[in-house]
């Protein structure tokens, strides 16, 4: 059964590694290069596919492969065309461009078509290029590196196009559990990096390792990005920060006014001759 699934997906270059393919440790590069590869192909999913992955990571990425696949087929003009060998040949294209090969073609493309008819059509998107997803499929990783991926590809569905975002350790722990919206309802293996401990770790790993920039200093939120530098994320929220907090003294008063002219009228109502 596990040779059965190690076989599942092979790239071309993995072919000529067999029958030693199982304990050889495949090559790595450091995640903030691969972030600055612009050549290597992603996969886009719903972040729905990311449930259960600290629990079964292999099937969640076998979801995520199979549903980029099936969604890839629907490109082509013979999309509704259910025949075996027409769908061979829509999955032998979608192979092709993310270069891999399956043992079934036909059970992937059913697969997929089973979670793209079952996920919600409004959901955010989580982008993980190939590279990180093979060294998430052939190695083994500790809780740890999961809830580090599975961390990034909730920020970076959160982010979605904007350059930077201001979030909250609640909001990223929801997009962990595979919702799209602020949730309390966290599965316990969620749960257990959900402590602002556990959260700061990751992110000071994230920041380190994974070409994250963070910057914050108020409970209520911090500012991500992966696009600016340090210097310029910090300039943004502290001018934010202080717009925050011009607009409130503003406010503030606009609201004392109003209280005064409420005062004055009370106090002449009161000395006014009866």
């Amino acid at each position: 059964m596990e040779k059965n699934r190690q076989n599942y997906r092979m790239r071309d270059w993995q072919q000529s590694l067999l029958p030693s393919f199982r304990s050889r440790t495949l090559p790595t590069t450091p995640i903030d290069e691969v972030a600055m590869n612009k050549g290597i192909r992603y996969f886009n999913f719903p972040i729905y596919l990311l449930r259960g992955f600290l629990v079964n990571s292999r099937q969640v990425l076998d979801n995520i492969c199979d549903y980029c696949l099936y969604e890839h087929t629907l490109k082509f003009d013979d999309n509704d065309n259910d025949e075996d060998e027409a769908i061979v040949q829509r999955m032998k294209l979608a192979m092709k461009f993310y270069n891999i090969k399956l043992a079934d073609p036909i059970a992937s493309f059913e697969r997929g078509q089973k979670l793209y008819a079952t996920l919600p059509v409004s959901c955010p998107y989580a982008g993980l290029n190939l590279r990180i997803y093979w060294d998430y499929y052939d190695n083994q990783k500790t809780d740890f590196e999961k809830a580090c991926l599975l961390t990034f590809l909730a920020i970076k569905s959160i982010l979605g196009n904007k350059r930077y975002c201001k979030i909250t350790n609640k909001f990223i722990v929801s997009r962990m559990e595979g919702k799209p919206k602020v949730s309390n309802n966290i599965s316990p293996a969620v749960q257990k990096f959900a402590k602002e401990y556990q959260l700061n770790k990751i992110k000071n790993e994230l920041e380190l390792n994974w070409h994250l920039v963070s910057y914050g200093k108020a409970v209520r939120g911090f500012y991500v990005s992966f696009d600016l530098t340090l210097d310029d994320l910090a300039y943004i929220a502290e001018m934010n920060r202080e717009k925050y907090r011009s607009l409130k003294l503003k406010n503030e008063k606009k609201l004392a006014a109003q209280k005064a002219r409420e005062r004055i009228k009370n106090e002449q109502r009161i000395s006014r001759p009866i």
